[in-house]
């Protein structure tokens, strides 16, 4: 599962991939891009996107992101891509439940010194009319950008309760033909990381 923060100029846009293994998200791969232009930041993407494994991810379509967003829904399908808007609204639907990942230690992520900043440069306020807002404040590694790729990350990860197989990427055969068995693909143990200079962190 993947969530994408998007940035040009002054922000950051970073990649941010998770697997769930067991009921805890685990940090796959996170990608920082900085000044990079949109042709780059797609290629790099749809490079993660192409993968099988990969199943959905969400995308910040607030601004720049928008066509973003849209060119790789037309791509990939509307089914593995979804646009979110930044709203006061959405902001508080993906804080909250990121916070709870980190309460009940159903989230793994490599603790460097940015994504350490960014997880706590994120503040509830409420103005003066009673309503919540979500700010997040600029430092020295950026805005927040971190913080908001891997809530976009969690929410990707929900799935609908169905109680079936629905990703036939997962499904096995095997037995014979008066035994055949259907059953979930078995999943990969959770690996170590190792940070790569100016690329993020990736499998080892």
């Amino acid at each position: 599962f993947i969530g994408v923060d998007i940035g040009r100029e002054h922000d950051l846009t970073v990649i941010w991939l998770i697997e769930q293994v067991g009921g805890i998200n685990f940090t796959r791969r996170v990608i920082e891009l900085s000044k990079q232009t949109f042709d780059a930041q797609e290629q790099t993407l749809y490079e993660l996107l192409k993968l099988p494994s990969v199943r959905r991810c969400c995308i910040d379509q607030s601004g720049l992101g928008r066509q973003f967003a849209e060119r790789a829904a037309r791509k990939f399908g509307a089914y593995k891509i979804e646009g979110i808007s930044f709203t006061q609204a959405t902001k508080e639907m993906l804080a909250y439940p990121l916070r709870g990942a980190f309460e009940d230690h159903s989230i793994k992520v490599p603790f460097t010194n940015a994504i350490r900043a960014d997880l706590r440069g994120v503040r509830k306020e409420t103005t003066s009319s009673g309503h919540i807002r979500f700010a997040g404040e600029r430092n020295r590694y950026g805005h927040c950008d971190r913080f908001w790729a891997l809530a976009l990350a969690l929410h990707a990860a929900k799935q609908p309760l169905t109680g079936a197989i629905t990703d036939p990427a997962v499904i096995r055969y095997g037995g014979n033909a008066h035994n055949p068995l259907l059953a979930p693909r078995p999943r990969f143990t959770p690996r170590t990381l190792q940070a790569r200079p100016r690329v993020g962190y990736f499998e080892t």
